[in-house]
């Protein structure tokens, strides 16, 4: 080979090589730049401080951990002393979270919806709100989280029939749960105050007008059909009368 041979090899070996460099230097950054960062981001801060976004946002201790609230599991439980697992079994064998806290020595039902106010007007605190507003969400707050904790766990529908049962016999939902737990049905509930001129058909027409209005909602809503409506009208009045006359709720544990 002459020598103008061996330059040209020379040359193109040289060239190969500063290709090849480029190659690696790009593919090299490139990856490290926007392979490493999705790779955070998908154990959603799982791997530490890596990056601001997987860490800060939705790690153990940035922002998200910070500001999130406990369940209201959490905090019955954490009130109560006892495990979430072991207070949903409870709740699941026929006891309101109230019979379990007034069976729990030093607890008792009005001091847990104390607990779980507080922790709600903690939040509300941090947002600021004008202090009208504030007192109308926590008493709402009060009066939603009472009858949660006052209920029975039982089917969503019968939850419903329920809160118009105790509307519109004048009790609470805790005398109401307690009557039936002790093995009454709605129907002997409501005879036994026919003095004040309650009525089997009165209270029919009570839970009737919660159970249309549901449907009514859900057609709009369009998760069933108009045909789909009708149907469940027709079959309501058979359900409320056997519903009225069958006992409902299992015997609470304490």
């Amino acid at each position: 080979m002459g020598a103008t041979g061996k330059r040209w090899v020379m040359l193109s070996v040289a060239v190969a090589a500063i290709v090849v460099g480029i190659v690696i230097a790009v593919s090299g950054g490139g990856g490290h730049r926007h392979g490493g960062a999705p790779r955070v981001l998908k154990t959603d801060g799982a791997s530490g401080g890596g990056t601001t976004t997987g860490g800060g946002s939705t790690g153990g201790g940035g922002t998200g951990g910070g500001t999130s609230t406990p369940s209201r599991t959490a905090l019955a439980s954490s009130y109560l002393g006892v495990s979430p697992s072991k207070l949903s079994r409870r709740t699941k064998t026929g006891s309101s979270l109230g019979q379990v806290a007034d069976a729990t020595p030093g607890k008792s039902a009005a001091g847990l919806i104390d607990a779980m106010v507080a922790a709600r007007a903690s939040k509300l605190k941090k947002l600021g709100l004008p202090a009208s507003v504030e007192r109308a969400r926590l008493a709402h707050y009060r009066e939603r989280i009472t009858y949660i904790v006052e209920r029975v766990k039982a089917a969503p529908a019968l939850e419903r029939d329920l809160r118009a049962a105790s509307q519109y016999l004048g009790v609470t939902s805790r005398e109401l749960h307690t009557r039936l737990q002790q093995g009454k049905t709605l129907a002997q509930l409501t005879e036994a105050d026919a003095a004040s001129g309650k009525s089997i058909p009165g209270l029919t027409k009570a839970i009737l007008a919660v159970r249309e209005a549901r449907l009514h909602a859900l057609l709009s809503e369009h998760q069933i059909t108009q045909a789909e409506e009708e149907k469940a009208l027709g079959e309501l009045p058979a359900l409320v009368a056997s519903e009225l006359h069958r006992k409902q709720l299992q015997p609470g544990k304490g």
